[in-house]
């Protein structure tokens, strides 16, 4: 199934390479997805073998243990990295960074999710986290491969 990856997939990488913080050991098998198709080879590898799944965006902030992570690390980064407006709701990859969120909605007129500029973050660790710089949370549900981020007040 790793065979069938069309992105990248590499052994022992070190996520020190991955993380603006530059610290982190090995993940055991580190893996860029180039399409929803290599998540799903990735995901099925890992059941098969009952291995734990991580998901990174960008690696912003992100404190790695010394010892790496076990299991299957997907980098999403790059990946489902589109975002598309239907009135003033958006359909945002999981790989899409906040700030292109926030300059393309902000083209359209599109407001609500200001709160979020300033976190160096892809959409799927800000709606995974709940992460937003004031106190307000994005409210975001889940779909296959992407999440819906609804304008919520700052």
């Amino acid at each position: 199934m790793l065979g069938e990856i069309r992105g990248e997939v590499r052994f022992k990488e070190p996520l020190s390479f991955h993380t603006s913080l530059r610290i982190g050991g090995p993940a055991d098998i580190f893996v860029v997805p180039q399409d929803v198709d290599d998540i799903r080879h990735a995901l099925m590898f890992a059941e098969r073998e009952q291995l734990p799944v991580s998901v990174i965006g960008g690696g912003n902030n992100l404190l790695v243990k010394d010892r790496g992570v076990r299991g299957v690390v997907l980098r999403l980064e790059g990946c489902l990295g589109r975002a598309e407006f239907h009135g003033e709701e958006a359909i945002a990859g999981a790989g899409v960074s906040l700030s292109a969120l926030i300059r393309e909605a902000a083209a359209i007129n599109l407001g609500g999710i200001e709160c979020l500029v300033g976190i160096p973050a892809t959409f799927i660790t800000c709606t995974r986290t709940g992460r937003s710089a004031s106190s307000s949370q994005p409210r975001a549900r889940s779909r296959t491969g992407t999440s819906t981020c609804r304008p919520a007040p700052c």
